[in-house]
């Protein structure tokens, strides 16, 4: 199956309504991997989703490049893909998100790939992160202002 047919397959399966979506969702996350394009993975992500689990298997595949490709290429295709996918899957991203500002390593070079960002990129970022702030500000006020400052 080309790339693009499993695109296609993602786009129209992501809500995970039933398990014929489910599978096909999951055999076209699968299929991607096998072209180690992972970019096209972000197109899967919806917020409106019934099956937040398989979701959680979209992200663990994307992170599953952190170890594998550069560090930049991986949070350049993060930077990039999520400011597509934002607006029908903002809380996805915020997951995301916030999975990178738990892990220290990950964290210094997400802000070293965003500082290279013009600033309407750097907005976005900001904003998402002001947005994870708001969730839980005792636990993400440090990790977010270093982020937020080192991007400026």
């Amino acid at each position: 199956m080309d790339i693009l047919e499993c695109v296609k397959i993602l786009k129209e399966n992501k809500k995970l309504s039933n398990n014929a979506e489910i599978e096909k969702f999951e055999d076209a996350i699968e299929n991607i991997l096998t072209t180690n394009k992972f970019e096209y993975l972000y197109c899967g992500f919806e917020d409106a989703t019934e099956d937040e689990e398989v979701m959680y298997g979209l992200v663990h595949a994307i992170e599953s490049y952190y170890g594998i490709i550069q560090k930049e290429q991986y949070f350049s295709v993060f930077i990039n893909e999520t400011q597509k996918i934002v607006s029908e899957a903002k809380e996805w991203v915020k997951l995301m998100n916030i999975r990178i500002l738990n892990d220290d390593e990950s964290l210094e070079q997400y802000i070293a790939t965003a500082q290279k960002c013009n600033n309407t990129v750097k907005n976005f970022l900001q904003d998402i992160m002001k947005e994870v702030l708001l969730e839980d500000t005792e636990l993400f006020s440090k990790p977010v202002s270093k982020f937020i400052n080192g991007i400026k």
